[in-house]
């Protein structure tokens, strides 16, 4: 766990670059700027999904829809994948590991399947990798952030969407924009992926006014950066369980409002009471007109 302050932005790697090299070489003619996901199975045609839809890798470096005649993931590059997202140190990346994913250079989420030790407690044997695309879209919560800050008044805010909606994209550029208004905020980036620190920096903006604990669970993130940086706001994401209810709760008792996302596809009918009597504000995403479309934007 460490502590950083987001005011230098490394330069961000791609999942291409994490890819092994004989999948690699396919994809250096190609425009890579759409791309959500990339999907590699053992055995399989190597998958790209973008805005435009479920793409294949042909051996001849371009997108097909046609399976046929696509490049083939071996087992050998499976493991060469795994080599590079782990350093070479399997064990080193474990407790990512044992939860699916694991989180690489850049903030790319990379999810993965195989076999499960019989403790539940890792993963070996891994057959599947899909490599997510984290990106940093400068104005992507321009619709929401004057209803959030609402005046200096800043609301507690839960970001709603299925997948693959764009929650965590939006959630950053909201971080942003309120933090350069002058607003203290505490990132508890428990996969690392809102701010994608590699060396002490973060890859992307998250404003003039934040600070990141980096690879901290959120309750006990949020329990911290509230003791010790005195935020006027507090963010994580993915939120879902008890612990976390109870965090948040402690935070609004503390005076200080938390930005937050969650997996639903309907926000009235899949999150409780409970957890919407935490906020002020609900936002629902889409991916309607692209990742990051503002449905609604309710006070509640």
């Amino acid at each position: 766990m460490m502590i950083v302050s987001a005011d230098v932005q490394q330069m961000r790697s791609t999942p291409v670059e994490l890819l092994p090299l004989k999948i690699r070489r396919y994809f250096y003619a190609l425009d890579t700027d759409d791309f959500r996901e990339i999907r590699l199975r053992a055995g399989g045609a190597v998958c790209v999904c973008s805005g435009s839809g479920k793409r294949y890798i042909s051996k001849y470096g371009k997108l097909t829809e046609s399976v046929k005649g696509a490049v083939t993931v071996s087992p050998n590059d499976i493991e060469e994948a795994v080599d590079i997202l782990t350093l070479s140190s399997l064990y080193s990346a474990q407790d990512e590991i044992k939860n699916g994913f694991i989180t690489a250079r850049g903030g790319h989420r990379v999810g993965l399947c195989g076999r499960m030790t019989s403790g539940g407690d890792f993963v070996t044997d891994i057959t599947g990798l899909n490599y997510r695309f984290a990106r940093e879209v400068i104005g992507a919560a321009d619709m929401a952030a004057e209803a959030v800050f609402n005046n200096g008044n800043i609301k507690s805010t839960l970001i709603v969407s299925s997948p693959g909606c764009g929650k965590t994209t939006f959630l950053r550029d909201l971080i942003r924009q309120i933090s350069d208004k002058g607003v203290n905020v505490s990132v508890v980036d428990e996969r690392g992926e809102i701010g994608a620190v590699h060396n002490g920096m973060p890859a992307f903006d998250l404003g003039a006014n934040t600070d990141i604990f980096d690879m901290c669970g959120k309750t006990e993130g949020m329990k911290l950066m509230i003791r010790s940086m005195s935020p006027q706001v507090v963010a994580v994401d993915e939120i879902g369980d008890e612990e976390d209810i109870s965090a948040i709760r402690a935070a609004a008792r503390s005076g200080v409002s938390v930005f937050a996302t969650i997996h639903a596809s309907d926000w009235r009918k899949d999150i409780g009471k409970e957890l919407t009597a935490c906020f002020k504000c609900v936002i629902s995403l889409s991916d309607r007109h692209g990742p990051g479309t503002v449905e609604e934007l309710v006070y509640v």
